[in-house]
């Protein structure tokens, strides 16, 4: 099962601090571009790719950038969102080219330093045009930049993304924070996962962190559900020190409480992607609280929903609240 290490607030101003200027810029606190070398070099040792996450379009207005790298609105306003952060209270988003000018950089130096990649946002979900004097830009054309942006550094390093538009899946690895769950705007007889059948198959897909879940049952069935991989916030100390800084949105990530439940996803899924390996899901029905998926490689997966026991299509029954994956030779 693939693993990515991606981390996150290694930036001396912390989570919501800026890339304005570089992506790989470690905070001495954290042990500077040394201690991410033993880092990489430990990972590496564990085949775990290791990832920086970065975002290379949002940045504070306490940055003392350059006006023309800035996005401004039609009325000649620049485009700001309001954070209700303590320290960065407002938000301001770089043009399309002053980010692939950061993002370009961070490869040259990514190589240097042996780092896998980098996890992605900004530029992967947002898409803005711009009317700053010193040069307009249409939606057009900052998607065309953006996502040549993406390309560069697809060729180079592995590129995870975080809730990528469409246009940009061709040039990502990993889709990360990948929704399981639909809006409930709509009224429907039944969900199904129809963007994960999709893409099954052609991109390594990670849920939202599991460890802010209210349902973790069901959340863990439906990762079963859709092939989905799970992802994890863990810090090494208790999220209770975060509680006066800008990250108090964090809660309940010291590693040391989840290192049984991870061991136990692990397992589940080292089971599941080792039958399933990397196929595409080609059929899926629903029987009730029954799901029943079929992959290319004729394996299929039973999940219970249900709070009973259920008996699959085969004849196996499938005890409440749990999965089995069966794998058929051709």
């Amino acid at each position: 099962t693939d693993i990515f290490a991606v981390y996150m607030s290694y930036l001396s101003g912390g989570r919501f601090a800026n890339c304005d200027k570089e992506i790989i810029s470690i905070s001495k606190k954290l042990g500077g571009n040394q201690g991410l070398n033993e880092l990489i070099e430990n990972c590496k040792k564990r085949d775990i790719k290791f990832l920086l996450d970065c975002n290379v379009s949002d940045i504070s207005s306490r940055t003392g950038v350059s006006s023309d790298k800035i996005i401004y609105r039609i009325n000649n306003k620049i485009l700001q969102n309001k954070t209700y952060r303590n320290i960065y209270k407002l938000q301001y988003h770089l043009n399309p080219s002053a980010s692939a000018e950061i993002a370009v950089n961070g490869i040259k130096k990514a190589k240097e330093m042996s780092l896998d990649g980098f996890a992605i946002s900004g530029i992967s979900n947002l898409l803005y045009s711009d009317f700053n004097k010193s040069g307009s830009c249409s939606r057009v054309t900052a998607q065309n930049i953006n996502m040549q942006t993406a390309a560069k550094m697809n060729d180079s390093v592995i590129v995870a993304m975080h809730s990528p538009l469409e246009y940009m899946w061709k040039y990502c690895s990993a889709y990360l924070e990948f929704p399981l769950y639909t809006s409930d705007y709509k009224l429907v007889k039944e969900e199904i996962p129809f963007f994960a059948i999709a893409l099954s198959g052609k991109m390594s897909l990670y849920s939202d962190y599991i460890n802010f879940q209210v349902d973790d049952k069901d959340f863990f069935l439906r990762m079963i559900e859709s092939g989905v991989r799970p992802s994890v916030l863990l810090s090494y100390s208790s999220s209770n020190e975060l509680i006066q800084t800008d990250s108090n949105d964090i809660y309940s990530t010291e590693y040391k409480s989840y290192l049984e439940i991870l061991k136990n996803y692990y397992e589940s899924f080292e089971e599941l992607f080792d039958a399933t390996s990397n196929a595409a899901i080609i059929s899926h029905n629903r029987i009730g609280d029954l799901a029943v998926c079929k992959y290319e490689n004729d394996t299929e997966v039973y999940v219970n929903f249900s709070d009973t026991e259920q008996c699959a299509p085969n004849g196996l029954l499938i005890k409440a609240k749990d999965y089995m994956v069966i794998q058929n030779e051709k």
